[in-house]
């Protein structure tokens, strides 16, 4: 059992070292935004905000010449957040 254990936190490991940092990054500043809001917000309004501003910040991307415009970073923002989100409404913390 510990044989198999540490062969699927190997394969998480590996898993997490494939992600780009860019994504990485993204996912980082979604959930510092997120998790800020939350102080001040409901949750899932806070998601909302956090989706907001990753689509935005990618339009914007789009209309500059030195950025890339690229959906998945819009993805990295907002998924840890609303894995959050959902956890919490599954939990009953409202």
């Amino acid at each position: 059992m510990v044989n198999s254990m540490a062969s699927y936190i190997e394969k998480i490991l590996t898993f997490l070292n494939n992600i780009p940092a860019d994504k990485k990054a993204h996912s980082l500043g979604g959930l510092i935004i997120y998790n800020f809001l939350n102080f001040f917000i409901f949750h899932i309004f806070s998601l909302v905000i956090v989706i907001i501003i990753a689509i935005g910040k990618e339009v914007y991307d789009g209309t500059k010449e030195n950025h890339t415009k690229d959906k998945w970073d819009a993805f990295a923002t907002a998924i840890i957040p609303a894995i959050l989100s959902s956890i919490t409404l599954l939990l009953g913390f409202i």
